[in-house]
């Protein structure tokens, strides 16, 4: 236990200072720490020991001064890397009576391994408080157990604690790009601006009506209704007219170019769509209804349907309906080797389980086709993941996602309507999550509903923890205590 808490100490010191240049960061010479260990204990740490609070507080106080003037001076330090750290103190005005029990030999390349000891030599004193005023302290090791209680902390005890930087529900957040030492000892627990809030569960693919239509449509036997040699009606309209002709199927094609022919429309301007309203090549599609008609090119949309590791594209008209166009590629593309308890299911390109509305509904960018992501799903791993969303302006909205859809798909769906970078918050573990993460990763069908809140990212700061040859990235909020981080 005690080579597992060195470990983190040694961590958390390490995060405090993740922005100090490594020249400043010169182990003290072992005789020299020595010393400063016993100055500071011999006149600080058992000379305070003597039952006086505001003594100890005036201590505290006094040390924290110290650290943010350091902090303030760094690249004066960093320019001095070679010379007495007390002297360049008095050089920069910074006034101490703790600097009479630094050694002169301390250099100011010693400056990390010297706010290390300034900043355990706090919460020693802080330790002593605490104790004095017969309060429950809260360990290192403790503090996760207690995280409901420090919730409920009312904001005026939270305020100081929080780099001077006053946090409003209600309002955006100002965070300093470098905050001042904190207290190894404040605990607390932030409150930021939730802009949305998402409660997620999982519910079976299968109970969605759209999902069930396409299921049974699967199911279904369809049989080819047009024989090659024989005669049937076929209408054409286009854009000056129309017309009807009767002929066998497999002259079909040669009366269709002979219209675009004699009509002299321009292939590249002009396009065949068939009774579903799907454009249809004249050369070398095959005929499977009775009527077409003739539109200009332009009018149309581009779907791309992505499917194993093709891509198949169809072009259609605006007012068509998703369904249609489903059915369309089920028809043609639904694999001879599905088992019969494997079923097609169809989401957009954020992971949004497609409804049966019309093409011009998905259609969101005038610049890019729409995508349809086509999986394979059986009973067991039929699961979709239902999200309401809310805000505080009453907005609602229910959207059902794949279970593997990640935060960050999520993100970009949030953000069609806004510019804002998102993170995401589960609320019961005050976890920043993983965008790169699926939704099912912190979804647990055996438990209540998951409530996840939306905040600005502009609060989250991306932090690397290495000790040894391990690195860890993480994520926190900008104002949270660094030792927080290393404590989950």
């Amino acid at each position: 236990m005690n080579e597992f808490n060195n470990i983190k100490s040694k961590i958390f010191h390490c995060v405090i200072f993740i922005d100090i240049p490594h020249l400043l960061r010169i182990p003290i010479d072992p005789q020299l720490n020595t010393l400063i260990i016993e100055q500071f204990n011999q006149y600080i740490v058992q000379e305070e020991n003597n039952n006086d609070f505001d003594k100890i507080q005036t201590m505290i106080d006094m040390i924290t001064q110290l650290l943010n003037d350091l902090k303030n001076s760094k690249d004066i330090f960093l320019q001095q890397s070679s010379k007495s750290f007390v002297e360049t103190c008095l050089h920069c005005t910074i006034e101490s009576s703790i600097l009479q029990w630094i050694p002169s030999e301390i250099r100011c390349e010693n400056y990390v391994p010297l706010n290390i000891h300034l900043v355990r030599l706090r919460s020693t004193l802080q330790e002593q408080k605490v104790n004095l005023k017969e309060k429950t302290i809260i360990l290192w090791q403790e503090y996760t157990n207690l995280q409901e209680e420090t919730h409920s902390l009312p904001y005026s005890h939270l305020h100081d604690r929080l780099y001077n930087v006053e946090i409003d529900d209600t309002s955006d957040q100002s965070v300093p790009s470098s905050p001042p030492i904190i207290n190894q000892f404040d605990f607390f627990r932030i409150h930021v601006r939730s802009l949305f809030k998402l409660q997620i569960k999982q519910i079976p693919s299968s109970s969605l009506t759209f999902f069930q239509e396409l299921n049974q449509y699967q199911m279904e036997e369809r049989t080819e209704i047009l024989l090659p040699t024989k005669a049937y009606k076929f209408t054409i309209n286009y854009p000056d007219g129309g017309t009807g002709f009767l002929t066998k199927v497999e002259k079909v094609k040669e009366r269709l170019r002979k219209i675009f022919d004699d009509h002299r429309y321009n292939r590249e301007q002009y396009v065949l769509i068939d009774k579903n309203e799907i454009s249809v090549d004249s050369d070398s599609t095959q005929i499977t209804c009775l009527d077409y008609r003739i539109v200009e090119r332009k009018d149309l949309i581009t779907i791309q349907f992505q499917f194993r590791q093709s891509t198949k594209e169809y072009f259609t008209i605006s007012t068509n309906r998703i369904a249609t166009i489903i059915k369309h590629f089920i028809n043609i593309n639904q694999p001879i080797d599905m088992t019969v308890d494997t079923y097609l299911y169809f989401y957009d390109d954020y992971g949004v389980s497609i409804e049966d509305v019309t093409v011009d509904d998905l259609y969101g960018n005038k610049e890019k086709p729409i995508v349809i992501i086509v999986k394979e799903k059986t009973s067991f791993d039929d699961m979709e993941c239902e999200i309401n969303l809310r805000n505080d302006k009453n907005f609602q909205q229910t959207i059902f996602f794949d279970s593997t859809t990640t935060w960050q798909q999520i993100e970009l769906r949030l953000k069609r309507s806004s510019v804002d970078d998102y993170a995401f918050l589960l609320q019961k573990q005050n976890i920043i999550l993983d965008k790169s993460k699926s939704i099912n990763s912190v979804v647990d069908s055996t438990q209540s509903d998951t409530i996840i809140d939306v905040i600005n990212q502009q609060l989250i700061i991306s932090v690397v923890l290495s000790y040894e040859d391990k690195n860890q990235n993480l994520q926190s909020f900008q104002i949270y205590e660094n030792y927080h981080i290393v404590g989950k």
